[in-house]
């Protein structure tokens, strides 16, 4: 085998070993990210609090991944939870706080959040 080809070889194997790298760090990171529950509240919002006290006498946090995010004074916060209920093809009038999203799905409103915290802490109890 000549040089050229050689080092034709080794870029190819080279590439298939940093694309294959890539990939599975991406499916890494997306399948951590899905799990995750991202728990969107105001910190004046009632609702949101009878959410967090729901959570918290279910001991929630120990059992699931839960990622809190307070939307009125952070907005960068505030913008995700508008592209991740665009995601869900919700309207602006369609969203609110409390506001979960979890595995591609949104949950709004106090029962849905806490129907959805009751249905994963079932799976893991």
């Amino acid at each position: 085998m000549n040089k050229a080809k050689k080092v034709i070889l080794w870029f190819f194997v080279v590439s298939v070993l940093v694309v294959g790298s890539l990939y599975a760090y991406t499916l890494n990171v997306e399948a951590e990210n899905w799990e995750k529950i991202r728990f969107y509240y105001g910190i004046t919002c009632t609702h949101c609090k009878e959410v967090e006290a729901f959570m918290e006498e279910r001991n929630a946090s120990s059992f699931l991944k839960i990622e809190m995010k307070e939307i009125y004074e952070n907005i960068e916060n505030a913008k995700e939870m508008r592209m991740r209920a665009q995601k869900c093809e919700l309207q602006t009038n369609q969203v609110g706080v409390p506001f979960i999203y979890f595995e591609g799905k949104c949950y709004v409103g106090k029962i849905e959040a806490e129907n959805l915290i009751t249905k994963e802490l079932e799976k893991v109890k």
